[in-house]
């Protein structure tokens, strides 16, 4: 079941965080941005999702509208729950809402450093469009154009 993340999720979001984003903190000069974000506020905004299993709340999504767009933030999943397609549905989840809003791209970036990352979106049908250094990082950047087909999927 995804539902919009409440306040109650708070700890949750911060343990999804912390257990996925820490596998890559030995391969990243600066961590990822995800685990200094206050998950409270975050669980306030109105603009996350939580993945709940069995009762359990085991991964997360956030993203935001700006300028016609759809910027998917952040997806997450506890170690245990990836690779099972979880990501998979939390992404899909996002395009049907960019859909629903009358939205038809979701643009994201990830570190360059977390190549299965990468990989993950451009087997969802994300393009690379450009890289961009930034501080002590190199970002990757996609869009995917979404038809409306996808919408009654």
């Amino acid at each position: 079941m995804i539902r919009v993340a409440t306040s109650k999720d708070a700890s949750d979001l911060e343990q999804i965080a912390g257990d996925a984003y820490s596998k890559y903190l030995s391969i990243l000069v600066v961590p990822p941005d995800p685990l200094f974000l206050d998950y409270g506020q975050v669980s306030q905004k109105g603009d996350t999702y939580v993945l709940q299993i069995a009762g359990e709340v085991c991964g997360m999504v956030t993203f935001t509208l700006e300028n016609d767009v759809v910027v998917l933030r952040n997806l997450a999943l506890k170690t245990k729950y990836q690779g099972r397609g979880y990501g998979r549905l939390l992404a899909e989840h996002v395009e049907q809402q960019a859909l629903a809003k009358g939205i038809t791209t979701v643009e994201l970036w990830t570190r360059e450093e977390m190549d299965d990352n990468i990989n993950f979106y451009v087997s969802l049908g994300y393009d690379i469009t450009h890289t961009e250094r930034a501080q002590d990082c190199s970002r990757v950047f996609f869009r995917k154009i979404l038809t409306r087909a996808k919408a009654a999927v």
